[in-house]
C-alpha cells in the first residue's frame, strides 16, 4: 500500500455566516471565495435566511476532496483527511454564491432521519479513507432531491448527511461511486468539528442545470479511475440466517392451498433451505379439541419437518394454547408438559427403521422464563433458543413491512458487530410464524429480500440452515 496522502487543514473562509462550499457546473470562472458568474447569483435574489451557507467553487476544501476521491478510487492506498475548522454543506454545484445562505429546504432535510450509508459502500470506502462511516445519513427522497435543487447541487454535505439530487445516488455505478467518494470525503473532514457554524459543500447540478449535464471535474476525474477498482470488489462475508417458525403446525387441510405450515415447508423444500420449527404438541381449541400438533394433519407435517431436514424444537407442551412457561411453572405442570412434548416429537418421527428425533431446543411463548423456568430447562438437556430478528411481530403483516423488518433487523446486527444474541450464534436467527397468513404465503419473496439486502447493504452471501 502506498503511502497515506494527507489532507491540510484548510481556514474557515472570514464570512459573517457559515458556507456553503460548491464547484460552480455552469462552467463559469469563481476568481474568489466570494466571486460567482451571474448564473450562480440568481439564488441569492431569494433572501432565505437560515444557519448553513453557500461557499465558493475554489474553495481548497473542494480541491482536497478532488484529490481525496481520485486517490480512494484510484486505489492508491489509504486516504488521511485533516478535519476542516467547522462543518459545512459541501456541493459539487452550479448554484448559489459564497455568501448565499441555504434555503429553508435543506435545513428540513437535514432534520430527517435519512438512512445509513449500504453495507457494500461502507465496506468498499471505510478501509481506503480510514474513517467509520456507520453514522452516515444519506438523503435521497423527494425532499432531499428539491433541496439539492434548491442550492444547484447534484449532491451536498453537511456533517454526516450526504444529500443527492434525483437520480444522482447511485453507489454501484462509477459515476455514482465517484460523486459518493467526493462527499464522503467532504464527511471526514467534517467529522471533528463542532456543530456551531455550518457551511454547506455541494457538488454540482441544479437550478438551470440539466440532469444530463457533463460532471464537474472533481467527479469526472474520479470517475475515469472509478474502473480498476471496481473489477476487484471486496470479497463478500458468508454469513447463515436460521429461520424459525413459532405457534404450529397449522390444522388446515393438506393439499388444499390453505394449510399455512405446508406452505412453508413447500417454500423452504423449492429454495433447498432448512429451518426450525417450534411446535405446540397438544394445544386445544376452546371446544377441547387438538389444534396443533396432536392432530393427523399436524402429526403428518411434524414427520415431514424431520423428513426434509428442520430442526424440531417445542414451544409448548400443554393443552392450553400458547401458555406462558411462567404460569406452566407456577401451576407446577411445565416439567411435566416440557417432557410429554419431547416425547411426543420422539414417538411422531419414528419409523419403522429409525429412532424418532429427540427434541433438545425450547422456545417458550412471548420468549417469557425466569428463574424457575429456565431451571426445568436445564433439567430437561433443553436449550432455550430465543432470536436475533422478530420478522413479523404483531400479527398480519403487509410483505412490504416483512421487507422492512428484514432490513432494519439486519441493519442493527451489523451495527453490533453481527453479534448474535442466541446459542446459535454466529448464525442470525429470525423469528416468523407458521400459522400466520402473510408471513407463510409470502416467506419465498422474504428470504429473496434477505438475500437481496445481505448482498446490496452488507456485502455478503447469505445461506438458510436449521439453527
Amino acid at each position: 500500500m502506498s503511502s497515506k496522502s494527507a489532507l491540510s487543514p484548510v481556514a474557515a473562509a472570514s464570512t459573517a455566516a457559515p458556507l456553503l462550499q460548491r464547484k460552480c457546473a455552469y462552467g463559469n470562472p469563481a476568481s474568489s471565495l466570494a466571486a460567482d458568474c451571474e448564473q450562480c447569483r440568481r439564488p441569492q435574489a431569494l433572501g432565505m435566511q437560515t444557519r448553513l451557507a453557500v461557499g465558493a467553487t475554489n474553495d481548497p476544501l473542494e480541491q482536497e476532496a478532488d484529490r481525496a476521491a481520485a486517490q480512494v478510487l484510484g486505489d492508491a492506498g489509504k486516504t488521511r483527511i485533516q478535519p476542516s475548522a467547522r462543518p459545512h454543506l459541501s456541493r459539487v454545484a452550479h448554484g448559489a454564491a459564497a455568501t448565499a445562505v441555504a434555503p429553508a429546504s435543506v435545513t428540513r432535510t437535514l432534520q430527517s432521519a435519512g438512512e445509513p450509508l449500504p453495507g457494500a459502500a461502507r465496506a468498499f470506502f471505510e478501509p481506503r479513507f480510514g474513517h467509520d462511516f456507520a453514522q452516515v445519513r444519506v438523503h435521497r427522497d423527494n425532499a432531499a432531491a428539491n433541496s439539492a435543487r434548491d442550492v444547484a447541487a447534484h449532491a451536498y454535505t453537511v456533517g454526516r448527511h450526504v444529500v443527492f439530487a434525483q437520480g444522482r445516488y447511485a453507489p454501484d455505478s462509477g459515476s455514482g461511486r465517484a460523486l459518493l467518494a467526493h462527499e464522503l470525503a467532504h464527511v471526514v473532514q467534517q467529522g471533528a468539528s463542532a456543530v456551531g457554524n455550518q457551511r454547506v459543500q455541494r457538488t454540482g447540478d441544479g437550478a438551470g442545470g440539466s440532469s444530463a449535464s457533463a460532471p464537474p471535474p472533481a467527479v469526472a476525474e474520479a470517475e475515469a479511475v472509478a474502473e480498476p477498482a471496481q473489477r476487484v470488489p471486496p470479497t463478500p462475508t458468508a454469513r447463515v440466517v436460521a429461520l424459525t417458525f413459532d405457534d404450529g403446525p397449522h390444522a388446515a387441510g393438506l393439499g388444499t392451498g390453505n394449510n399455512r405450515t405446508e406452505k412453508v415447508l413447500d417454500t423452504l423444500r423449492d429454495k433447498g433451505a432448512k429451518a426450525g420449527f417450534f411446535i405446540q404438541t397438544h394445544a386445544q381449541g376452546g371446544d377441547g379439541r387438538p389444534i396443533r400438533g396432536n392432530t393427523p394433519v399436524g402429526r403428518q407435517l411434524i414427520r415431514r419437518m424431520h423428513a426434509e431436514g428442520h430442526a424440531i424444537g417445542i414451544h409448548t407442551g400443554g393443552t392450553r394454547d400458547h401458555e406462558s412457561h411462567i404460569a406452566a411453572q407456577a401451576a407446577g405442570r411445565l416439567s411435566g408438559e416440557l417432557s410429554g412434548a419431547r416425547d411426543f416429537i420422539r414417538d411422531t418421527t419414528a419409523t419403522e427403521t429409525e429412532p424418532g428425533v429427540t427434541a433438545t431446543l425450547v422456545r417458550p411463548p412471548f420468549g417469557s422464563s425466569d428463574a424457575a423456568v429456565r431451571s426445568t430447562y436445564a433439567s430437561l438437556s433443553l436449550t432455550n433458543l430465543l432470536w436475533d430478528i422478530d420478522g413479523d411481530p404483531g400479527g398480519e403483516l403487509s410483505l412490504a413491512q416483512l421487507k422492512t423488518n428484514v432490513e432494519t433487523g439486519l441493519t442493527a446486527m451489523a451495527a453490533r458487530s453481527w453479534r448474535g444474541t442466541t446459542p446459535s450464534a454466529p448464525k442470525i436467527v429470525m423469528l416468523y410464524h407458521d400459522i400466520r397468513r402473510n408471513s407463510s404465503t409470502h416467506l419465498g419473496e422474504v428470504m429473496d429480500h434477505i438475500t437481496l439486502v445481505m448482498r446490496r447493504d452488507h456485502n455478503s452471501t447469505v445461506s438458510f440452515e436449521k439453527p
